[in-house]
């Protein structure tokens, strides 16, 4: 049997409904502004491009998260990233 490559499991997590409701919880209480800026990231757009502001305020919150210090920001979790990814159009609530 073929161990399932790390994009297989993402998927399969992200088609679970209880997971989908919990991205759509954490998405829905960002301002546009923030969603912007999680959406940039997640299509690998570098940090320098965006809103230090939101930046600042999504890393404080735990949604960015910095691997090493001095390194760039990413999505707290690959789920998530994957979740921002492939909704775009919630960007328009």
């Amino acid at each position: 049997m073929k161990t399932p490559s790390l994009d297989q499991l993402l998927n399969q997590l992200l088609a679970r409904p209880e997971i989908q409701q919990d991205c759509r919880e954490i998405w829905h209480n960002l301002l546009s502004e923030e969603q912007t800026v999680l959406f940039a990231l997640s299509t690998g757009q570098r940090e320098t491009t965006l809103e230090p502001d939101s930046i600042a305020y999504l890393e404080r919150s735990g949604l960015l998260v910095r691997r090493q210090p001095g390194a760039e920001v990413v999505i707290f979790s690959p789920i998530f990233t994957l979740f921002v990814r492939q909704n775009e159009w919630l960007r328009e609530k």
